[in-house]
């Protein structure tokens, strides 16, 4: 079921943004309540910094969706439109973002797994399966039936060693020479 609505949410997300690059290119009004304040421009660096290997851009912060609603409740045409593209490049933003946080949750999951805590708890689980195991064999109802399994064997090994000293029996019967019959 979960592997079901997740395949289903890559499809739904996978049509949104279909039908978004499908749009004509249009000029994006931001509500003046939602817009930053413009960046000072950046002097260049008088010594050139190394190239970055992987350049992570953070998205600015955004009001949670609710307040967002809330604030555009009233607004014109254009700046709902401008928030449903914002929606989309949030959207886009953290599509991108949630594999980096997997990859970093089973970092942090191995990490956790091989810390001396958990290497404690791991030894004290097989420790307590070890005594389990010898509260189990030493139960009196099993060490009961464990005889009775024990004593069963010996009755069967007792029938075939009759069964074999009986097979003999009857191979030197055979052998003898047959008796006449009385006349």
């Amino acid at each position: 079921m979960k592997k079901t609505g997740a395949v289903m949410s890559w499809w739904v997300l996978g049509f949104i943004l279909a039908g978004a690059w499908a749009k004509p290119a249009v000029a994006q009004v931001v509500p003046p309540s939602i817009q930053l304040p413009e960046a000072a421009p950046a002097t260049e660096p008088e010594t050139a910094a190394p190239p970055a290997t992987e350049v992570v851009v953070e998205s600015p912060p955004r009001l949670p969706p609710d307040q967002r609603l809330a604030e555009l409740k009233f607004a014109d045409l254009d700046a709902l439109k401008a928030a449903q593209d914002d929606c989309l490049k949030a959207a886009e933003d953290l599509t991108k973002r949630i594999p980096e946080l997997h990859r970093e949750a089973r970092a942090a999951y191995e990490e956790a797994r091989n810390s001396p805590e958990a290497q404690a708890v791991q030894r004290q689980i097989k420790d307590l399966e070890a005594q389990l195991v010898r509260i189990l064999q030493t139960a009196p109802a099993v060490l009961e039936k464990q005889q009775a399994i024990d004593q069963a064997r010996q009755d069967m090994l007792a029938e075939l060693r009759l069964r074999t000293t009986l097979d003999g029996m009857i191979a030197a019967k055979e052998l003898e020479p047959r008796a006449k019959s009385p006349e």
